[in-house]
């Protein structure tokens, strides 16, 4: 398999961009779920390839884990290979432990990605940005002056009052002023 990809970069490149917009299809899909919305009703193919942007703090988050997971592991392996390989440098031990290390790591980051997609998408739910909408716009519409935005997609803005949620195209709301953000 490895040969295969790496004869085949482009093919390895497709499939982490679609594995990493399924992750963010998820992130998303369980961000609206929790306000009783069907994200998949609403998404578009743009939406669907565009979606892990809005997951990018957890792949920062998994990376930085990742590579802490590496030091520590190639600072630990280092000092028990060190006995055997006393004459190969330090770079080299680095290499060698790097190669046996790192399909377990890659595993473990495949699985874990789109676990913390949904984790991150639960802990979202509280993270709304507060927008006051013009008195023409919301009697049209009938939605309220101030809402809250939950999520924005290419042709829809998830809105949410009080009690209720909204979904809305993006061309019918015209104009709106940020009142409060607390990202």
């Amino acid at each position: 398999m490895s040969n295969y990809l790496k004869t085949h970069p482009n093919f390895a490149i497709s499939m982490a961009y679609f594995y990493l917009s399924l992750c963010g299809l998820l992130y998303q899909y369980f961000l609206l779920k929790s306000f009783n919305i069907n994200s998949l009703n609403f998404i578009t193919l743009g939406d669907f390839f565009l979606s892990f942007i809005k997951s990018f703090q957890v792949l920062w988050l998994l990376i930085l884990m990742y590579i802490i997971n590496l030091i520590v592991d190639i600072y630990f392996y280092q000092k028990r290979i060190k006995e055997r390989t006393n004459r190969l440098s330090f770079i080299k031990r680095f290499i060698l432990i790097l190669r046996q290390q790192q399909k377990i790591q890659l595993y473990l980051f495949i699985v874990f990605l789109p676990i913390l997609s949904i984790m991150a998408a639960t802990l979202d739910y509280g993270r709304k940005m507060q927008i006051e909408i013009d008195n023409t716009t919301s009697i049209s519409l009938s939605i309220p002056i101030k809402s809250y935005i939950i999520d924005i997609t290419e042709r829809y803005v998830f809105l949410l009052d009080n009690t209720t949620t909204y979904v809305v195209r993006k061309e019918d709301l015209r104009s709106y002023k940020i009142v409060y953000d607390d990202k």
